[in-house]
């Protein structure tokens, strides 16, 4: 179940706007800090936190559109 899980998230994520899917990848499947987020995306701390902030926002939503549900 887990790895179906998981091939889902991925395809939410491919759907998704590249730059949103990298930041969502970067913080939470590889588990980087927000400032070594920030440093590979090339964008300030306070940056980063905003695009994931959207990019977890859109992420949701495509979830939904799917009827996938997470947690």
């Amino acid at each position: 179940a887990r790895q179906s899980l998981r091939v889902r998230i991925e395809q939410v994520l491919d759907g998704m706007n590249p730059r949103y899917a990298r930041a969502l990848r970067l913080r939470l499947l590889e588990d980087r800090s927000r400032e070594e987020c920030a440093s590979l995306m090339e964008i300030t701390v306070n940056n980063f936190d905003v695009l994931l902030f959207r990019s977890s926002k859109a992420f949701r939503v495509e979830c939904e559109k799917i009827g996938l549900r997470l947690g």
